[in-house]
């Protein structure tokens, strides 16, 4: 059986949370909060306090919560002009927001879902793996997305807006006038109608081929000390990466994957062996970390490389 707390907060038109949280708005002219969970001696262990109009929910510091089971919270707002979802925290707005300006940030593997009706200027940040699923009416937007964070737009219509993307993210809007874009690294940009007026950029990643005799002299002279600075604990925070494209079209047999420098192979320790045809490229990855051994590691088609991975 669910226990549950009502609180007395005042004077806010935004919501911010982060943590194992459900949150639901109720824009329904009134103030307040209800917390729900499985276990009422969680409680105690969470803050709801307003800070500049903004109503922060988050859990006390110096709080051991990993195995925190999750709480709902139900917010009653007057009005709603900011949202802020972070960790793994869930937001639901039961009614259409409108007003002048909407402002909505999401970070870590959170999730924002709502509508809004008659603004005038919305701006989304999204970074990490988040997700806005929003629709409904707006005149202008402002996104920009990062990660392998994604905006659901596609029943959002706008009449001119300006994008970004950048990482692995993917933004999908419908537009009816101006659409300003830049796209960056393995970004997607999805529109929805047919705008008159399309500004788009595409900026790849920079590639360096030589390496400048300034920049030879500073590897010969901090080479020898890298050693030393990584000593102690600092050797725990280091990881390297490499990764590649193998083309596999035609295999018969077992076919290897590994390393090959100067004529010698990596351990075969590190070896991926590889039997099945693919008509595209597939990329095998290789790591050091103080965590795991060295080794050569097919990824997944339906991956997404990013930080987490």
């Amino acid at each position: 059986m669910a226990a549950s707390e009502s609180r007395n907060v005042r004077g806010y038109y935004g919501v911010q949370a982060s943590g194992s949280f459900q949150v639901t708005i109720d824009d329904n002219g009134r103030e307040g909060l209800i917390l729900q969970s499985s276990d009422a001696n969680i409680f105690p262990l969470i803050e709801t306090v307003v800070v500049n109009r903004i109503l922060i929910v988050r859990f006390k510091t110096n709080n051991n919560l990993i195995n925190a089971p999750v709480v709902s919270v139900r917010i009653n707002v007057i009005e709603c002009r900011s949202i802020e979802s972070g960790g793994s925290s869930s937001f639901t707005v039961l009614q259409s927001l409108t007003g002048p300006a909407i402002n909505l940030l999401s970070q870590g593997s959170s999730t924002i879902r709502l509508a809004v009706q008659g603004v005038n200027k919305l701006t989304a940040t999204l970074q990490g793996s988040s997700v806005i699923r929003i629709s409904g009416l707006a005149k202008t937007a402002q996104i920009t997305a990062h990660g392998s964070s994604e905006l659901k737009g596609l029943q959002l219509q706008l009449t001119s807006s300006k994008v970004t993307g950048r990482g692995s993210s993917t933004i999908t809007i419908a537009v009816s006038s101006s659409v300003e874009g830049t796209v960056q690294g393995s970004a997607h940009l999805r529109l929805k109608g047919a705008p008159q007026d399309l500004e788009g950029k595409v900026r790849e990643k920079c590639r360096v081929y030589v390496l400048l005799n300034k920049r030879a002299k500073q590897r010969l002279d901090r080479g020898p000390r890298f050693p030393r600075y990584i000593n102690g604990p600092k050797w725990k925070n280091v990881v390297t990466i490499d990764e590649a494209w193998v083309y596999l079209t035609d295999v018969n047999g077992i076919r290897k994957i590994y390393y090959e420098f100067r004529g010698k192979w990596s351990p075969e320790s590190w070896t991926n062996f590889w039997k099945d045809s693919h008509p595209k490229g597939v990329m095998f990855v290789a790591g050091v970390a103080p965590v795991k051994k060295t080794a050569i590691r097919f990824v997944k088609l339906e991956s997404k490389i990013n930080s987490e991975y």
